[in-house]
C-alpha cells in the first residue's frame, strides 16, 4: 500500500512540476506549445511524441494534452 501511496505521489508532483514548466516551454505565452517550441524546450524527444501527444491534431499541444501525455508517459515529466 506505501508503495502505491508513494507512486501516486511521485506522479502527482511530476505532473505538477512539468504543468507549471507549461508557461516557460510556451515562449511566446499565447497558450500552445508549437512544434518549435517543443524541439527547443525536449530537443531528446521523438516528433512522433508530439504528434501522439496531439490528441485533437491541432498541431499544437494545449496544457491539458502536455499533462496527459505525461501522465501517460508519451513524454518525461519536467
Amino acid at each position: 500500500m506505501k508503495k502505491i501511496i508513494l507512486a501516486l505521489t511521485a506522479a502527482t508532483f511530476s505532473t505538477a512540476a512539468f504543468a507549471a514548466d507549461f508557461a516557460t516551454v510556451d515562449v511566446d505565452q499565447d497558450g500552445a506549445i508549437s512544434p518549435e517550441e517543443f524541439s527547443a524546450a525536449m530537443p531528446d524527444v521523438d516528433s512522433n511524441a508530439f504528434l501522439a501527444a496531439d490528441t485533437d491534431q491541432s498541431g499544437t499541444l494545449s496544457e491539458e494534452e502536455m499533462t496527459t501525455a505525461v501522465e501517460n508517459g508519451l513524454l518525461p515529466a519536467g
